[in-house]
This record gives structure tokens, sequence and C-alpha cells, in this order.
């Protein structure tokens, strides 16, 4: 049933749904494309623009499909019809694991062309997942899906064009360049260690959230 809500929701959506996936599809590959063309594929590094876009992104879908449940007016009726649950956990999990299906693939055709794209996969997949858990537990502390989003952005911008010598250097998920499997065992374990306790507090966010609408 959830999948079938998710879908419908999705397909009415049209050109907006298809965003990431032109995001993940098209304008990456052309950035990485760009950049072998001007500096050469033994100099450059796919993950720096793949972590340009992609981990921002994984927050698009929830946006849309979340943005009438929490936003929309006339929220008490559209809970007294919805199917009783304890939370949208499993909505949020089905929608970031239908975007990391993509990354996955994206990471599968590039790799035919540059090493250890497996590292950089597991990479982005964190930081994706990092964004997730914190959108989902800003949307149901503040109530607002458009909000949160917005706060998400500003930790975005700010970490990947002015973080130098300023405390969005010390906080950042995203890399300097390639990372080596130490790195993403020490430094991002810690980071997909706080994005499950965001969630956590999503989840419980979530649940009194919908205790507002008990009849």
């Amino acid at each position: 049933m959830r999948l079938r809500l998710l879908y419908l929701s999705m397909k009415r959506k049209k050109i907006p749904y298809l965003i990431p996936i032109f995001i993940i599809f098209v304008l990456v590959p052309f950035m990485i494309y760009s950049n072998v063309q001007v500096y050469g594929i033994e100099t450059v590094e796919p993950q720096e623009s793949i972590q340009m876009l992609i981990p921002i992104f994984s927050l698009w879908w929830i946006f849309l499909s979340f943005k009438e449940y929490i936003d929309g007016e006339g929220l008490e009726i559209l809970y007294v019809y919805l199917p009783k649950r304890k939370s949208k956990l499993q909505d949020i999990l089905l929608l970031f694991s239908w975007y990391a299906l993509h990354v996955v693939l994206l990471h599968v055709a590039l790799s035919l062309w540059f090493p250890f794209m497996l590292i950089s996969c597991l990479q982005c997949l964190i930081q994706c997942c990092f964004f997730v858990m914190i959108y989902y537990a800003l949307i149901f502390l503040l109530k607002t899906t458009t909000i949160s989003y917005m706060i998400l952005l500003v930790y975005y911008f700010m970490c990947m064009f002015f973080s130098s010598r300023t405390i969005f250097e010390i906080i950042t998920v995203f890399s300097q360049g390639s990372i080596d499997m130490s790195v993403l065992i020490n430094h991002y374990s810690i980071i997909l260690f706080i994005s499950l306790l965001f969630g956590l507090i999503g989840y419980l966010s979530n649940r009194k959230y919908y205790r507002l609408f008990d009849c």
C-alpha cells in the first residue's frame, strides 16, 4: 500500500519528479566529462562533481511527497482519512532507497572509466543519508518542509563554498578530493552514526506529531 501511495504521489509531480534523475544521469556526468576535456581523465576526481549536487538533491523527492502532509491546508481532514500509521519513517526509507539505487547505477557506470568508485559510492550514500535523516527530523520538529529544506541548503552552501577557516570546515559532511577506506571507516562511520541519531529524533518527533491528530 505504501509503495502504491508513494508511486501515485510521485506520478502526479511529473516534471518536478524528474529533476533528481536529470541531475544524476545528465548534469553530473556532463560536469565530469567537461572536467575530463579540460584537465584529462588522469587528474579528474569525479567525487568532486558528485558531492556538488547529489547529496543535497536526495531531499527533493521527500520534499515533494511530504509537503501536503506537513504544510498543506486541512491537515486534520487529511489525517482522518489516512491509514493509521505510527510514523512516516518507512516512506522516508523507501524514497531514500529509490534515490540510492540511482546513485549506485551512476557509480557503476563511472567505474568503467574511474577507479575506486565503490568507496566514492559508499561515501555519497552516507552523505545522502546524513541529509535525509536531518531533514526527517527537522520537518517534524519545525512542522514545515520548506524552511527545513532552506536550513539544509544554507548548511550545504556554507560547507561547499565558505568553509575555509570557519566552523563549517569542522562540521562539514563533504571531503576535499578522493578518500580511502581508512577515511571512510574513521570519519564517515561517525557521520553515519550521527545520521542514525537524527533518524531516531525524527521518528520520535514524527510519533508526537501524529498524536496531535488522534481522534
